[in-house]
């Protein structure tokens, strides 16, 4: 749709508006998205864009599937819990379906990092394991309104890992009628993350206990340590 609006003055707004209905083929969950580019003689291009997501009554829904890490046999999230070489971790992944009606033919496709995972174990409930491609695949079959299927698996963190790698992995859930689900996670090794109130971001817990260690250490070391004390000024003796 073109528009064509000539000259718009300083703190003018022209408005334009349309109309449109949704397809009956539309999927639950589809994102529809719209863009207009503005194009003037003398500014560079503009484009503007929305979008929204559509809820397709008595469908089913698995757009709230999710997908969580968790250092085996704790309660602690991977991404703080500072895993490195050697450690083990359970994966679980959520299949849930909050729509109006069942979903059918529901399969999950987990690609696990080969290069920094190994020993996949406790796979529940029983999947099929691909380590050529490096893939976990379970057929669900149907999911029923309201419930949540969950899936879990075991790995360890290869020897070869260095510190800041960051380990990816994702699951691809499929079934008909839907869009494709991915859901992932992902932590970095030998690396605490914690949450900071005031800015919403991350800092290296690591990092402080170092530097918490050092200023402890400092004063030690000026209390107790005689060539520390040769910097202090105007020092007249030195005890035996």
């Amino acid at each position: 749709i073109e528009f064509e609006l000539g000259n718009i003055n300083p703190g003018e707004t022209k408005n334009i508006t349309f109309d449109a209905t949704i397809t009956e083929d539309i999927l639950n969950t589809d994102i529809i998205l719209n863009e207009a580019l503005i194009t003037s003689d003398n500014l560079p291009d503009q484009t503007v864009s929305t979008q929204f997501p559509v809820v397709v009554p008595n469908q089913p829904n698995l757009n709230t599937s999710s997908k969580i890490c968790k250092k085996k046999g704790t309660d602690t999230n991977c991404d703080v819990a500072g895993l490195t070489a050697g450690n083990d971790v359970t994966y679980t992944i959520n299949v849930t379906n909050t729509g109006e009606s069942d979903a059918f033919n529901v399969k999950v496709s987990d690609t696990f990092d080969a290069s920094r995972l190994r020993n996949i174990t406790n796979i529940n409930p029983n999947g099929s394991l691909d380590e050529n491609t490096a893939n976990i695949n379970w057929d669900l079959g149907t999911v029923k309104v309201g419930d949540t299927v969950t899936l879990t698996f075991d790995a360890t963190i290869k020897d070869t890992i260095k510190n800041g790698d960051i380990i990816v992995n994702k699951a691809l859930i499929t079934a008909d009628d839907l869009p494709d689900q991915e859901v992932m996670v992902d932590f970095p090794v030998g690396i605490v993350l914690t949450e900071t109130p005031r800015s919403g971001g991350a800092t290296i817990a690591l990092l402080l206990v170092l530097i918490a260690g050092g200023i402890g250490g400092y004063y030690y070391y000026k209390k107790h340590n005689k060539i520390g004390k040769s910097f202090v000024p105007d020092r007249t003796s030195e005890s035996k």
